[in-house]
């Protein structure tokens, strides 16, 4: 059997067979309700107060997967009054939070392995109650539910047994309309559209498809559509003809001066990383049909592309600002951030050609963008095989600083009231956090930690 941080070595690289092989444990037993074990997925709620979080379980040593939330406050409560007992310093000055002492146990779920990204969609508004997707490669699905906060208290609705294992009506894994449409295997992340269009996006990082979820389904979000073949081979002479994607990020449009691909803002206009291809992809929505409408590849010129000879290639990408005119991809071999111009040409086309580059640390697949009022924007970078996260200052697009962090760093959030990042170590079941604060003296390190090294 592979340890768990091989095995979530595989998932950082696209590895993903080994969920469904070699890591499987027949005599697995069920997950622990108020602990973190490979956490993969972190999302903040709109109050600040619950950093929810996925337990992977990528090596099967347990019968599940988790979800569970994180009392946020407590926690700054607890590190802001020198609390030892809940949260003691180690010798090299860091607070060490027991996870245990945060986590709302009676609300913990169940479901199954693999779990990745978590996507918050707010259908009733930012004062409603939140619905959340989930990504499940362990069998292939996207799990829904919905949150509650009452009282301080955590709540989560997706059809729960008494045992805490969500039921498979909240598990998104063929279409209504047409049973045969059937969610592709190895699921990378889902991403929730940000300008009001009622879909989500998943790509697949093996086989090459694209699917499209639909968020306001009879009885919730559905499987609308699976596009294959959506992704390009990767250009290596070796056999393996691999193909799939990373993410997904939506162009702000500006109804002034819309691209020509969103009929006048009407249509979302997106871009997507191919993960084993050295490039980006163009695509939108028809709202009223709920097709996907394949628009360009564009190959992006590769940093020390004398050094490129492994995969995958590419990883994470994100807009800079609410232009659009700006776009920052993460390549993965060798570790870089890319800097694209997609500001509109005379035929109201996206530009797609780069304009900056800077290597970074190993291995990077995930991005967060932070930007604070009268300061210089940021990329944060987490990089899993070298257990760091480089932090670009945007305005002169040079590292500002590489910051060490626990075993094998994946999703980052921000909380910006607070301003604080949140990184999930899948290898060593811990949650850093690094300050953004500008004016104390940790600023840019990681300064306390949920879970014991």
């Amino acid at each position: 059997m592979l340890t768990q941080v091989r095995c979530a070595s595989l998932v950082a690289l696209g590895l993903t067979l080994a969920v469904s092989s070699a890591c499987r444990d027949d005599d697995a037993n069920a997950p622990a309700r108020d602990a973190l074990r490979q956490p993969t997925g972190l999302a903040l709620l709109a109050d600040g107060r619950w950093l929810l979080v996925t337990n992977g379980n990528w090596d099967r040593e347990e019968s599940h997967g988790t979800l569970l939330g994180i009392d946020l406050a407590s926690v700054h409560e607890s590190l802001a009054s020198g609390d030892d007992r809940r949260c003691p310093e180690d010798p090299d000055g860091v607070r060490q939070c027991r996870a245990s002492a945060f986590i709302d146990a009676a609300s913990t779920v169940s479901m199954g392995s693999g779990l990745g990204n978590i996507a918050v969609d707010e259908p009733r508004g930012p004062t409603g109650t939140p619905r959340l997707l989930v990504v499940q490669r362990g069998p292939a699905a996207i799990r829904w539910l919905d949150v509650f906060v009452r009282s301080n208290r955590l709540t989560f609705d997706c059809g729960q047994d008494a045992r805490g294992v969500c039921d498979e009506r909240h598990a998104i894994t063929t279409s209504p309309a047409n049973p045969d449409v059937r969610l592709p295997r190895d699921p990378s992340r889902v991403v929730v559209d940000r300008d009001g269009f009622r879909f989500a996006y998943v790509p697949h990082l093996l086989g090459g498809a694209l699917s499209l979820v639909r968020l306001d389904g009879e009885a919730g979000p559905t499987l609308q559509a699976v596009v294959g073949e959506f992704y390009r081979e990767d250009p290596f002479d070796d056999g393996l003809d691999l193909s799939g994607g990373f993410s997904v990020a939506h162009r702000p449009c500006d109804p002034i001066n819309p691209p020509e691909a969103s009929r006048a803002c009407t249509r979302p206009l997106l871009m997507t990383t191919h993960r084993f291809w050295p490039g980006v992809r163009q695509f939108t929505v028809a709202p009223g049909l709920q097709v996907v409408l394949a628009g360009p590849s564009t190959q992006l010129d590769p940093i020390n592309p004398d050094v490129v000879q492994s995969r995958p290639l590419m990883g994470d990408l994100a807009f800079e600002d609410d232009t659009g005119d700006r776009l920052l991809v993460v390549q993965t071999t060798p570790g870089g951030l890319v800097r694209v111009d997609t500001s509109l040409d005379a035929d109201a086309e996206l530009r797609t050609t780069v304009s900056r580059t800077v290597a970074i640390c190993g291995n990077p697949n995930l991005l967060r963008v932070y930007e604070a009022p009268g300061e210089e924007p940021l990329a944060l970078v987490t990089c899993f095989a070298d257990d760091a996260m480089t932090v670009v200052g945007l305005g002169s697009f040079t590292v500002m600083r590489t910051i060490p962090l626990g075993e094998g760093p994946n999703e980052v959030v921000i909380d910006e009231v607070r301003r604080q990042a949140y990184v999930a170590n899948t290898g060593d079941d811990t949650i850093s956090i690094v300050s953004l604060e500008r004016d104390r003296a940790r600023f840019l390190t990681e300064w306390a930690r949920i879970g014991a090294r």
